[in-house]
């Protein structure tokens, strides 16, 4: 595009001038001006990638490489309209790590970091590619179940109890886990991904004051 239209602007000088300039003045002309519209060229360029780079950064949780909480959202939002057209069930899974504090205290922020990391990958392991799992805040987690009605999502949630044990007792951490799983069936009531936080969240501190890894299960209106 640079050459193309420095190559335009020298026709177009050549054509409108009174003066018998000589080849090498119209080459020099030519090379300036492309010089100028290539730096132009390349300056956007980067600008676009650091933008591409900067949107990236907001919607990836640093420590864990997953998606964040904003990015989730927005995941989930379109998920649910597509649940409804396509009359699909829909299970969320809202997950904490419990005494995570612990693990910071005694063995220190690093290794809670590493602790995260691992986790969100443990996560990620066990699903299918069109699942979705994300690190929500602190020292929690949301999984987007597609397609999934609560037989799927105990099926899911069982086989996901299993890693993260191993998990947790391979790396030798103080601390466990509580689920809390909520699921939208076609014809139900209307969802929104407020609410169904909100539900999944309940759900998951019912997990956690019933026992240490344990999983709490709803239908959605129910």
């Amino acid at each position: 595009a640079s050459g193309i239209a420095a190559l335009t602007w020298l026709g177009a000088e050549y054509a409108t001038s009174r003066l018998n300039s000589s080849l090498l003045v119209y080459a020099w002309n030519f090379g300036v001006r492309l010089l100028f519209l290539l730096l132009v060229a390349l300056l956007l360029a980067r600008l676009r990638d650091m933008l591409i780079r900067e949107r990236g950064l907001s919607r990836t949780d640093l420590a864990t490489g997953l998606p964040n909480a904003r990015a989730f959202r927005e995941t989930f939002e379109g998920e649910i309209a597509r649940a409804q057209r396509y009359a699909q069930p829909l299970s969320l899974a809202f997950v904490d790590i419990d005494d995570f504090k612990r693990v910071n205290d005694s063995r220190g922020h690093v290794e809670g970091d590493r602790l995260l990391r691992r986790f969100g990958q443990a996560i990620r392991a066990q699903l299918r590619g069109s699942d979705t799992v994300a690190r929500y805040g602190g020292d929690e987690f949301v999984i987007l179940l597609t397609a999934a009605d609560q037989n799927a999502a105990r099926a899911a949630v069982d086989k996901l109890r299993r890693a993260l044990s191993e998990e947790m007792t391979k790396e030798s951490w103080a601390a466990d886990f509580s689920i809390g799983v909520v699921t939208v069936q076609p014809g139900g009531p209307g969802a929104s991904v407020d609410a169904l936080l909100e539900r999944a969240d309940e759900l998951m501190y019912e997990a956690k004051f019933s026992g240490k890894r344990g999983a709490r299960f709803a239908i959605h209106g129910r």
